[in-house]
């Protein structure tokens, strides 16, 4: 029974949650709402973590450079990080945070999965999305709406992946992880490529990354041929290679960039170290915005930034998305996405930093911003072209061995 005791115990109560609440509003961290918000939506953990790791830290130099260059429009650049854990699923979760409550104007760091499951939504809410390191073929064609990339696409690195491997061998077994844009694309373009350069591909094994044991699928490969591609995401790919090595199978593994992180170079305490090689970009290591994305970055994180970890594509973005927004006056997705290609392809006056594109853009003229990555000129899919670089493990990381030129007439 609602009694008068009961009626004054809820409401002594319910100013207690008020109380609380306020405090609790308080402590949190204040975001203006004359901010830039622009969502980090990328795998801090999962399969993908290493690399969102790094690039959230590429993400945040940009940032402040940004900011401490005066902030884009009268505002200052804030970014809205959010775990998608590496999946699909979590980026579509991510996604509604970041756009429907956010409201971030922007939203960078995606993988391949997330954003081709976000391709219509991004279009729909007029909210560009940036992909530092997507490789899925399908953006080859479908990006350049509100999805754009920082990095070429699995149709050249599955080239020239088949390139390092035709050097070696004319024999390969694949190993390819089922239910992955990134895994089934890039074995999708390795295998016709090894095919046209000469080579046979001797067994195409597609298996499940939920198995507790890959010893059957190991067998069948090395059964078949002493050079095998390992087409994975990093969890998997782990275990993998840790079995490959406690069955001591030898030969040579050729791996999908989804593996080159330095917790594989550092399996089996260097017994990979030129056993197993991989591709991944390759930058220009004089190029005045390098030079300097690399000395702030090793400031932030006590490192220098990885060949194999997309740390420049990461910092990229965020310029890029920056320099749309002043070009175009204003803020919002769709001035951005409109002014995307303006800032980043010819013609215009040549810049290498966020201030000096700001100033010319707000003196009249126009800009062809060359990044940390790379001239990052959009085709009419939102790509940009990729140079690349073969990489090995040694001494606990990936060491790029040489640049490769990819061979056109192996696609």
């Amino acid at each position: 029974m609602f009694t008068l005791k009961t009626f004054y115990y809820l409401k002594k109560v319910y100013i207690m949650l008020i109380a609380c609440s306020i405090y609790s509003l308080s402590l949190a961290p204040s975001i203006s709402a004359e901010s830039f918000k622009i969502g980090i939506l990328t795998g801090l953990t999962g399969g993908y973590g290493p690399w969102g790791q790094a690039g959230l830290q590429a993400a945040e130099v940009a940032a402040e450079e940004i900011n401490a260059a005066g902030g884009v429009n009268g505002q200052k650049v804030v970014l809205i990080p959010s775990d998608d854990k590496s999946t699909a699923e979590g980026a579509v979760v991510g996604w509604k945070r970041l756009v429907e409550i956010e409201n971030v104007s922007a939203v960078a760091g995606i993988e391949s999965d997330g954003a081709i499951a976000l391709l219509d939504e991004s279009e729909s809410a007029k909210v560009p999305i940036m992909c530092p390191a997507c490789g899925t073929p399908k953006l080859a064609s479908l990006g350049g709406k509100y999805v754009w990339r920082f990095t070429g696409g699995d149709d050249d690195l599955g080239v020239i992946m088949a390139q390092i491997a035709l050097e070696r061998t004319n024999s390969v077994a694949v190993l390819t992880q089922l239910g992955m844009e990134a895994t089934e694309g890039i074995s999708d373009v390795f295998i016709p490529s090894f095919k046209k350069g000469g080579g046979s591909v001797v067994a195409d094994i597609r298996f499940s990354g939920k198995a507790a044991s890959f010893r059957g699928e190991l067998e069948k490969a090395f059964s078949s041929s002493n050079h095998v591609v390992i087409s994975t995401n990093l969890e998997v790919g782990t275990r993998l290679i840790t079995e490959y090595l406690r069955r001591n199978y030898g030969g040579t593994l050729y791996a999908i960039p989804e593996l080159i992180a330095d917790d594989v170079a550092q399996l089996g305490g260097g017994v990979l170290d030129g056993k197993i090689f991989g591709v991944s970009p390759s930058y220009d290591y004089e190029n005045p915005a390098f030079v300097s994305f690399a000395k702030a970055f090793k400031a932030k994180s006590g490192k220098a930034p990885s060949s194999a970890m997309y740390e420049p594509n990461y910092y990229d973005q965020i310029i890029v998305l920056a320099l749309a927004a002043v070009a175009g006056g204003a803020n919002d997705g769709e001035t951005i996405r409109n002014n995307l290609v303006s800032v980043a392809n010819p013609p215009g006056k040549i810049v290498y930093s966020f201030a000096e594109g700001a100033k010319v853009l707000k003196s009249g003229g126009d800009i062809d911003y060359n990044g940390s990555s790379g001239s990052i000129d959009f085709n009419r899919f939102g790509n940009v072209s990729s140079f690349y670089g073969e990489v090995t493990p040694k001494d606990g990381s990936w060491n790029e061995v040489r640049a490769v030129e990819l061979k056109s007439d192996l696609r």
